[in-house]
């Protein structure tokens, strides 16, 4: 059986009765009474009134045009005290009008109200009526001042029916809308209608179900927060969306319009009403507190287009202004229609960092990261096909700036990281330097212009701004004649294009025109390599003659921009720009393909941070590689990228995100607090690293949690005159933790006059994994260099161990102590080295995977792992390695055991490591558990000689740069030096040579023999 719960005998359910309280009200708040029945909602004719009361007293209700009857009631007291704090601010702030007493005759009102308390009239003129604090006495003769009532700004207009008085009851249409005003603790409104009273139960007092919400969790920056705020008592009038504005000191009611038009801001109607909330009802709410943390910054919007108020005399700064979202919701949000709040995260707010929102004394943290990016390509049809689109695909919330809004990664925004692709070896702006803007008179009179490199590696030049008047820029392109003549192909072998992009300065372009200028951006005599530009964005084919002239150019290269006309007015940065030069056809017998493709990616409508786009790929036709119908047609910057592929290109596709992830967050600085005492404890996410891996470092301590809300952040030092430099704790104050790699401190040094960095310049900071937690996590990548002990040389860490120190300034006992993660024991074994004594049962020796391996190539590294397992094994107690190498040095450090006995160690090897057999000794509680041996061969040409190839014959290094390398080989023997007639300068066809073996298209034995016809010549010396 069923069971329905049924109203008592005599009472209905509420179905005609409205009360704007959602079960609870406080202070001053105005309440709104409905009642919508058809039976008395005719408009054309008189209807009797409906019988509702307040706590038994009546309530005169009036019929508006719509047909529904409408009363408004406060509590007397709270009513007043906001008028008393609103005076002098007449409409404005919490102004509730005049005050009338209840023996103010009918005539007057135009009904009787005698069985309220008072009586809240909406303009000035009474005579006997009261402010706030005036006595409450009979108020006679007529209203015929302005509307000062702030309070019911929207109500409903009395009806108006032929042969009945205004509102059915005669109110007075000058006295509406009325206040009826009351005193009590919780109120029962009942409508006592014919077959059944309909009763509101509303409990009057402290206000509950407060909260303060953000829209996510972590932001990056230049990123919308959106705020809300979910209130009741804010909402002071029930008509209309409320308006509230929190200075740092002062709290503002209707400082603005909800449509963010000046309502009370600058004059005596902007009423400060921070010492007032107590009287008016608030208890920790009212109140909203912003700490920027280094994080936040405040801005203006459509609600909000101010950054201070004032009321004539004194100023406000710090403003925040939350606006109701609809009448009587009591949610309030800092964002208007466009979804631009008036709190963001800052441009350059550095990751590691988090500012605050406290509302009703609960904080809402906003912490900058971090947070980790993916990319993927989805080929539709399972593989890659020509003319078939891909699905590109980037999960990645920091570049969601609006959690409310579509964003997308747009090459004209500086913010964007762009997924790029790069076949073979275009020239972009990666490298240019020396920016400068010039009018009318032309790059001579250039001036300097602030400027930098997007750092997303998609090869962008980003400028600080265009000046007014600017009628062009001239940028150092980075690049020599040298690489401009490898990279054009000539002879009608292919075709040679200008790829462009000034999308974010399009309104101060006309027709532009790019010509490159040699050794002085002013010279007369420069290549015209386009003109006419009437769109900010293209991809257009190069002269042949012009490429000719660039190629047989000699000189630094600029490029120069011809806006076609002055910019009308400046622009404000950062304005990202692109001009990239691009190679398709066929020289020497050998493909070229030289392009680079940026996607604009679109943000997915119902999955926030996930960013999709497509890509696809033609193959040349009949016309080649360089076929400018085919090479016009590809899609070099844009949400569909289509790029030439076909042959050897395809294999080296890749498609870059240059995501800052959990490595790059930046240093912050958090408050000191007392706490209670506690031992803290250090680890590491493994048991060895690779070089450019991250090391992830995971402090675990109670102690520094100084806040259950918010979440704490501990930076890295970075002023160099501290002893205290490289570490993460304060300039003055001491360590924290510091970060030892091969025994030292991970800090920065000054080798030949160039400055490197140590734990600062990697962005490291701990951050608490959450409010209240005492967990911390930290990231850096694993260098492949750092400063010796001295700091006056650069050594590899290979080979090395890493620990962790955490400075516990007070343990569980009271006193400072320092944590490690379980340093190695010294070098000594008990038994000689390499004398492997017989395992134990259940132990498996060490041995090394693989037992030989080739010397890396210069820059890169090369792993070695040694494994086996122990019997017996101490929880916590580490396996020591001591690697020896062909050189005598021993290196020493500790890796930790598994439960089951199990201990692995990837030993990392650098091109300076010397080749021979390495031995490495595994002890265990300082008895000598076994050894593992293995060999590092060197290569026949060492990887470093490919690089200088590649740099050589790209122009990149000078001709003597290369051969001083060279001359490695034949100190080694790989190059013979027979006798020869002298030569003066290297022959051409010698840099295709290094050029072709650099990509791998002719064999080691081909690029030496060209080699040792410099060598002959007397051009390679011994």
């Amino acid at each position: 059986m069923l069971l329905l719960a049924a109203p008592a005998v005599g009472e209905a359910l509420a179905e005609n009765l409205h009360v704007s309280a959602d079960g609870i009200f406080s202070g001053s708040m105005v309440i709104e009474v409905v009642v919508r029945d058809t039976e008395i909602s005719d408009t054309s004719g008189t209807v009797g009134e409906p019988d509702v009361t307040v706590n038994g007293r009546d309530l005169r209700m009036v019929q508006s045009s719509d047909g529904a009857w409408y009363a408004y009631f406060a509590h007397a007291g709270a009513a007043r005290a906001a008028d008393q704090a609103a005076i002098g601010a007449a409409g404005e702030s919490l102004d509730f009008g005049e005050f009338c007493g209840p023996d103010t005759a009918a005539g007057v009102l135009g009904a009787d109200f005698s069985d309220t308390e008072a009586v809240a009239v909406p303009r000035g003129g009474l005579e006997g009526a009261s402010d706030g604090q005036g006595p409450l006495g009979e108020c006679t003769g007529s209203a015929d001042g302005p509307v000062i009532n702030n309070v019911v700004r929207r109500a409903s207009s009395p009806s108006s029916a032929s042969g009945a008085p205004p509102g059915q009851i005669g109110i007075d249409p000058d006295m509406w809308p009325i206040i009826q005003l009351f005193s009590f603790r919780d109120v029962e409104v009942k409508y006592n209608r014919a077959g059944g009273v309909q009763q509101e139960d509303i409990e009057y007092g402290e206000m509950e179900g407060i909260s303060v919400e953000l829209d996510r969790a972590t932001y990056p920056a230049g990123a919308e927060v959106f705020v809300t705020v979910h209130d009741m008592q804010l909402n002071q009038d029930p008509t209309d969306e409320d308006s509230w504005t929190f200075a740092s000191s002062g709290v503002f009611y209707q400082a603005y319009t909800d449509r963010g038009s000046d309502a009370g801001n600058g004059g005596p109607g902007l009423v400060d009403l921070e010492g007032s909330l107590g009287r008016l009802g608030f208890e920790d709410n009212g109140r909203l507190e912003v700490d920027p943390g280094g994080v936040l910054v405040l801005k203006t919007n459509r609600h909000q287009p101010d950054v201070s108020v004032t009321d004539g005399i004194n100023e406000f700064g710090g403003i925040v202004t939350l606006v109701e979202t609809r009448p009587s919701s009591g949610v309030f949000v800092s964002y208007d229609s466009s979804s631009t709040s008036v709190i963001g995260t800052g441009p350059d707010a550095p990751r590691g960092l988090a500012g605050s929102i406290r509302y009703n004394d609960e904080a809402a943290s906003v912490p900058t990261g971090p947070t980790d990016a993916s990319i993927s390509v989805e080929y539709r049809d399972g593989v890659p096909r020509p003319g078939t689109r891909a699905d590109v695909i980037v999960t990645d919330a920091d570049q969601d700036a609006s959690s409310r809004e579509r964003d997308s990664l747009g090459a004209d925004r500086a913010s964007s990281v762009l997924p790029t692709m790069y076949i073979g070896s275009p020239l972009t702006l990666e490298r240019a330097s020396d920016v400068s803007f010039f009018g009318s008179r032309g790059p001579a009179t250039g001036e300097r212009a602030g400027h930098g490199q997007a750092k997303d590696g998609s090869g962008r030049l980003v400028v600080d701004g265009v000046p007014a008047g600017t009628e062009g820029l001239s940028i150092k392109t980075g690049y020599s004649s040298g690489a401009l003549r490898s990279l054009l192909v000539s002879d009608n072998q292919g075709s040679n294009w200008l790829n462009y992009d000034f999308t974010s300065m399009g309104r101060a372009l006309g027709r532009a025109s790019v010509h490159l200028a040699f050794g002085d951006p002013a010279d007369p005599s420069g290549v015209l390599l386009a003109e006419g530009l009437g769109s900010p964005r293209g991809l257009v084919q190069i002269d042949e003659d012009a490429a000719a002239s660039a190629a047989d150019s000699s000189g630094t290269a600029y490029m120069v921009v011809d806006f076609g006309g002055a910019a009308p007015s400046g622009l404000e940065g950062p304005l990202p720009i692109i001009l990239d030069l691009f190679s398709f056809g066929e020289q020497n017998g050998r493909d070229v393909n030289n392009a680079v493709y940026r996607f604009e990616l679109e943000e997915e409508r119902d999955s926030p941070g996930v960013f999709t786009g497509t890509l696809e790929y033609v193959v040349p036709g009949p016309g080649g590689t360089g076929d400018p119908g085919l090479v016009s047609s590809l899609r070099t910057i844009d949400e569909d990228v289509r790029f030439l592929g076909g042959g050897r290109a395809m294999d080296d596709v890749v498609i870059t995100y240059s995501d800052l992830d959990r490595t790059g967050i930046s240093t912050g600085q958090s408050e000191a607090r007392e706490a209670e005492v506690h031992s803290g404890s250090v680890r590491t996410d493994s048991n060895s690293y690779g070089f450019g891996r991250p090391v992830t470092i995971i402090l675990e301590d109670p102690d520094l949690n100084r806040s259950h809300d918010t979440l704490e952040v501990y930076g890295t030092v970075n002023d160099p005159a501290s002893p205290y430099v490289d570490t993460v704790g304060s300039p003055d104050g001491g360590i924290l933790l510091e970060v030892i790699i091969n025994g030292e401190r991970y800090r920065r040094c000054t080798v030949d006059g160039v400055e490197h960095g140590g734990l600062a310049a990697s962005g490291f900071s701990l951050v608490e994994t959450g409010p209240g937690t005492g967990i911390f996590e930290g990231s850096f990548k694993m260098p492949s260099w750092i400063c010796s002990k001295d700091g006056d040389r650069l050594i590899s860490p290979a080979g090395g161990n890493i620990d962790a120190r955490y400075h516990d300034a007070r343990d569980s006992s009271g006193n400072p102590n320092i944590f490690g993660l379980g340093a190695p024991p010294q070098a000594g074994a008990s038994q000689q080295a390499g004398a492997s004594p017989e395992p134990r049962s259940g132990e498996v020796p060490p041995a090394a995977d693989p037992r030989t391996l080739l010397q890396p190539a210069y820059g890169g590294t090369a792993e070695v792992t040694v494994e086996g397992s122990l019997a017996g094994q101490r929880r916590g107690e580490p396996v020591s390695i001591f690697l020896n190498s062909p050189d005598g040095s021993v290196s020493t450090f500790g890796i930790s055991v598994t439960d089951s006995g199990r201990y692995r160690a990837v030993l990392m090897l650098g091109h300076e490591s010397p080749p021979g057999e390495y031995t490495a000794d595994v002890e265990y509680l300082g008895e000598h558990v076994g050894s593992a041996s293995f060999t590092l061969d060197a290569p026949r040409i060492p990887g470093w000689v490919r690089d200088s190839a590649r740099w050589w014959s790209g122009g990149i290094i000078s001709d003597g740069e290369f051969l001083d390398g060279l001359e490695y080989l034949a100190r080694t023997g790989v190059v013979d030096v027979p006798a020869g007639e002298g030569l003066q300068r290297v022959p051409d066809w010698t840099r295709d040579s290094a050029r072709w073996w650099a990509d791998g298209m002719i064999t080691d034995d081909e690029f030496l023999q060209s080699m040792e016809f410099l060598a002959g010549r007397g051009l390679i010396r011994t």
